[in-house]
């Protein structure tokens, strides 16, 4: 045979034999169930007749040296199996005649295949399947990385192996295809007939996938660098793997940053002078070998102004020629002509920055934002750097064409890490970080990081306000602080906007003297804080514009705080006394929105009749210039009841709901933190404003509205419902008890409209598209394939929502909605257990309270690190559901049981074996607490099932897929441990919990393996 089609040989045969194992079991369970054994077994003969020849060409392989003897052994046992299921087929076949042939056919079926022979034969076709993984990967990567024409040859070959069965498509025909990795094509080849084909053809691939991941000798850098691909298919899996870092707002606080004034930071580039001798330093720092630069300052002192003036580029000038450049990243800033120097003629020169932001979204204020932002910039100026930094990503992308998944925040770390090493030894690479003090993180850790990359032979420029963390990590590093250099900035600033004002400049030409102590003595109260200056110059122009003498504008500059927390309290203070309950209404709903909302979503929230409106109003075919007024109504209020403490951006509006409401600065939410914040906004508030339940109540007319004007061709469209469907759920959750009412009908609406969302998807399933994304606990990427959830797909559509409700912790809809026993079963079963309760007494599994068929408890889906998971909990063993009852999962072709404990157990080893936060960890804790309190049992198998459950989840993160028993169990981590947790250590301590009441669930890393009572 030809050199490297051994393996892909046997391979071919061994899924055959795969395939038709699989149905004969699926069958049998079937004839164990069913009267219609005569036509599962003539199915089953039918299915048969080509094995015969598969049979002898595995029987005929034989071992020639070391090489193949794993091989050898592979096609041994699978036609061991492909004959034993033959020779009992013939026997089988033989039994019986007549009327009564259906039933003599069954008795030989049962007498010949008990129970647990089924499950034994399940058991040596997954032994068969794990065995199948390593040779195929091996023999992939062998011809991966020789040439492109090697590829093709294999190809033709596996094609001319399989010319007895019919051609695939063109697309996976076409050998020479830049758009379908090397494996996809060959397990295309390989599963091609099989009869189960999409199945096992998903299975392989995931499988494949899995042992890249779990298989160092596979995935090192060199071997990931060395795949051969075509430079179109290069540059295309390049560029998904970097797009996979990208999120929607990865440059929206850069974007947000006010535009230096004219004539402002321009002293950041200049030689020493006397008056910037601090600030001048950054010109030698940019141009030296130093590493670090600390720019500091007090809270809206433009450090963030300054850092964007640095990093952004020159606006060209008229008769500028676009020449070439090396720079690679962001085009021309201000700071390139200097770091040129430092770098050379002959470097590439990388820039890249990050902005903190803690009162945007998460991700803005993240080391994993950090990351990803970090990251995108550095890849896309050096892509070749990719197989080096995540060799089995890459693999798996060139191989298999992964559908990439986010990545974690323990793997963007390690790219990060890797990516500075490895790029730095190749160009020079300078960062801007700017806003450490607003990331929501252990300071300690940001410092760390940063001072680990100046190992590393790059620049960095970090900005922060001066608190002693980074006084004490940066004082010894070049520095400066924004208010002892930015006095003449202040100064030009203030000139060129009382300059805008024709009465100003009518004063300055009759009281001159006046005019300029007026503009002195702004700038000396404003102590070096930018902020504060744009607020009281636009207070004082305001003034002027009202034909306030020069008398009542000194008045008016006297009485407003040199401090911002004085400033807020006087701009609150000053709104009129109607207003200050709506004031105190909106800064609520900001308060509690999950990411910066849109201007519709207050507008919907802020209606007095909100629910109303929503429940009724078709929101989907109002005209667009009807929303666009709405939008225009909420930023006149906005204007009129915060007085500029919320403000509007309009820099990337959503098209259909408007700008991104935001507050105006960091420091304006540090003052309604604070008790004399909380008086002017807090206090006035009615009691009955529930602010949760009109968020919940907006993000179901955003829903309703983009329904109505989307239209949907592609199966990707769907995946913009998910976020609203999403944060419903979470507003819905926190709504306080005396909006039951509406939460019930909110629920029900948000059910109605999922339901007409799947509807009017063309190409997809009608099974609850959007619940099903929502339950597997992740918002789907545009053109993502949705991942199979075969936990969910056979309830009804209100179980399905009911799970859905049931996760996202919604308790008052789960409380109304719950049945006694809180366990939902499949459609099909309820139908299998109808027809054998016609003709069968109670099964044991009935006695014992276990369903019969697929089921699902509710008390599995909750999460356990959630404050309100214990409530939920808590409900559902209050409502009868059973914490050790044995649930059937369908898992591959045989029934996969576990307990609602098991699962629970699961989750909560699960989440103590992240960096989560302790809160995070105290509620899972409870929730384990709760379980053995209301009576988990503790046993070995226990513990051993939590353990291979959590073990599937980490695996369904890495694979994105949601079918986990396929995979070879050897592929799902080292026996009896999880995240650094032993099965003994977690045994011991819930043996101990049992014993005390008082007892936490507290793990401990490192504990040895060994046998244990259990």
């Amino acid at each position: 045979m030809a050199e490297g089609l051994a393996a892909l040989s046997v391979a071919a045969g061994v899924l055959q034999v795969i395939d038709f194992g699989t149905r004969f079991i699926v069958k049998a369970w079937k004839i164990y169930s069913t009267d219609l054994t005569e036509t599962l077994v003539s199915d089953l003969q039918r299915s048969s007749t080509n094995l015969h020849h598969v049979l002898h060409e595995l029987q005929s392989i034989s071992a020639n040296d070391a090489s193949e003897k794993a091989i050898s052994s592979l096609a041994e046992k699978s036609a061991s199996i492909l004959k034993e299921l033959l020779d009992s087929l013939s026997v089988i076949s033989r039994a019986g005649g007549g009327r009564r042939r259906g039933a003599a056919l069954k008795k030989a079926f049962l007498m010949a295949w008990k129970e647990d022979e089924l499950k034994n034969l399940q058991v040596r076709l997954n032994e068969v399947k794990s065995d199948l993984v390593l040779p195929v990967n091996l023999s992939l990567m062998t011809h991966a990385t020789k040439t492109l024409d090697k590829q093709d040859q294999i190809i033709e070959e596996m094609r001319k192996m399989r010319a007895d069965i019919q051609d695939l498509t063109d697309t996976s025909n076409n050998s020479k295809s830049t758009s379908i990795g090397y494996g996809s094509q060959v397990v295309e080849h390989l599963t091609r007939g099989l009869e189960e084909q999409d199945e096992i053809k998903s299975y392989l691939l995931r499988a494949l996938i899995a042992n890249i991941y779990k298989s160092e000798t596979l995935s090192d850098a060199n071997t990931a660098a060395s795949i051969q691909l075509s430079k179109e298919r290069r540059w295309d899996l390049q560029h998904k793997f970097i797009q996979n870092l990208h999120y929607d707002t990865m440059q929206e606080r850069e974007s947000m940053i006010a535009e230096a004034h004219e004539g402002t930071f321009h002293w950041i580039f200049w030689d020493q002078q006397s008056d910037y001798s601090s600030a001048s330093s950054f010109k030698s720092w940019l141009e030296s070998d130093e590493q670090l630069y600390w720019i500091t300052g007090k809270a809206g002192s433009g450090k963030s102004t300054l850092m964007r003036f640095i990093s952004r580029p020159v606006p060209p000038t008229a008769n500028q020629v676009d020449d070439e450049t090396k720079l690679v990243g962001k085009v021309r800033p201000r700071c390139e002509t200097h770091l040129q120097r430092w770098a050379g003629s002959e470097q590439k020169l990388i820039i890249a920055s990050f902005y903190f932001w803690a009162i945007g979204q998460k991700s803005q204020a993240s080391q994993k934002g950090l990351f990803c932002t970090l990251l995108y910039q550095l890849l896309d100026a050096c892509p070749e750097v990719i197989p080096m930094i995540y060799p089995s990503r890459w693999e798996s992308l060139c191989l298999f064409d992964e559908a990439l998944k986010p990545f974690s925040e323990e793997e963007l770390g390690d790219m990060f890490r890797q990516a500075v090493a490895h790029i730095s030894s190749r160009a020079k690479v300078v960062l801007f970080v700017d806003g450490l003090d607003e990331f929501d993180g252990d300071c300690g850790v940001l410092i760390s990081l940063l001072k680990k990359c100046v190992s590393s032979p790059i620049k960095i420029c970090v900005s922060s306000r001066p608190w002693t963390e980074f006084e004490d990590a940066f004082s010894s590093f070049p520095s400066l602080r924004m208010e002892d250099v930015t006095n003449q900035d202040i100064t030009n600033y203030v000139v060129d906007k009382f300059g805008t004002s024709h009465h100003f400049q009518r004063l300055h030409r009759r009281q001159t003297g006046i005019a300029e102590r007026l503009i002195q003595s702004v700038v000396q109260r404003a102590s070096g804080v930018f902020l504060w200056v744009t607020i009281v110059v636009a207070s004082l122009i305001a003034g002027m514009e009202a034909g306030d003498r020069i008398e009542d504008l000194e008045k008016r500059l006297n009485r407003l705080p040199t401090e911002l927390k004085g400033l807020y309290e006087r701009i609150l203070d000053g709104i009129d006394p109607l207003y200050r309950q709506h004031t105190a209404q909106l800064f609520k709903l900001m308060t509690l929105c999950i990411e910066p909302p849109p201007l519709l979503t207050f507008w919907f929230a802020d209606e007095t009749h909100f629910m109303a409106r929503i429940l009724n109003e078709n929101v989907d075919s109002l005209p667009e210039d009807e929303m666009m007024e709405r939008q225009e109504d909420m930023r006149r209020r906005l204007n009129s009841r915060c007085r500029g403490l919320l403000d509007v951006n309009t820099d990337l509006p959503s098209p259909q709901f408007g700008g991104t409401i935001r507050y105006l600065h960091k420091t304006v939410v540090e003052f309604i933190q604070t008790p004399s914040g909380q008086e002017r906004v807090k206090n006035p508030l009615d009691s009955s404003f529930d602010a949760d339940i009109r968020l919940a109540a907006a993000q179901v007319a955003l829903l309703k509205t983009k329904i109505g004007w989307r239209t949907v061709n592609k199966l990707e469209d769907a995946c913009l419902f998910e976020p609203y469907v999403s944060a419903c759920l979470n507003y819905a959750s926190r709504a306080s008890p005396e909006s039951s009412g509406e939460v019930m009908q909110l629920m029900d609406k948000l059910r109605d409209e999922c339901r007409r969302s799947d509807k009017t998807l063309k190409g997809w399933d009608k099974s609850r598209a959007i619940a099903r994304n929502v339950l597997l606990g992740r918002p789907r990427k545009k053109g993502e394939q949705q991942a199979p959830c075969t936990k969910f797909t056979d309830l009804t559509p209100n179980d399905h929502f009911l799970c859905l409700a049931t996760q996202g912790l919604v308790l008052q809809y789960t409380q109304a909605r719950a049945t006694k026993g809180c366990l939902l079963i499949g459609e099909s079963a309820k139908t299998t257990l109808a027809s054998k309760s016609k003709s069968v007494s109670l099964s044991f599994h009935r006695l014992l309270g276990r369903p019969d068929g697929p089921a699902l408890s509710l008390l599995s889906l909750p999460s356990v690190t959630d404050p309100r998971s214990a409530a939920m909990l808590e409900f559902l063993l209050d409502n009868g559901a059973k914490p050790n009852v044995e649930i059937n999962r369908i898992r591959d072709v045989l029934v996969d049981r576990a307990t609602p404990w098991e699962e629970v157990l699961a989750k909560a080893i699960r989440a103590l074996s992240k960096d989560i936060g302790d809160e995070a960890k105290k509620n899972a804790s409870k929730c384990v607490r709760l379980m053995l309190d209301r009576g988990a049992k503790v046993t070995g198998l226990v513990v051993s099932t939590a353990f291979r459950l959590a073990n599937e989840s980490q695996t369904c993160d890495n694979l994105d897929e949601g079918c986990l028993s396929l995979l070879p169990i050897d592929c799902l981590g080292p026996s009896g441990v999880y995240g650094g947790f032993s099965q003994k250590n977690v045994y011991q301590v819930l043996k101990a919990m049992k014993k005390n009441p008082d007892m936490g669930f507290k793990l401990q890393h490192g504990i040895p393996l060994s046998r244990y009572d259990g």
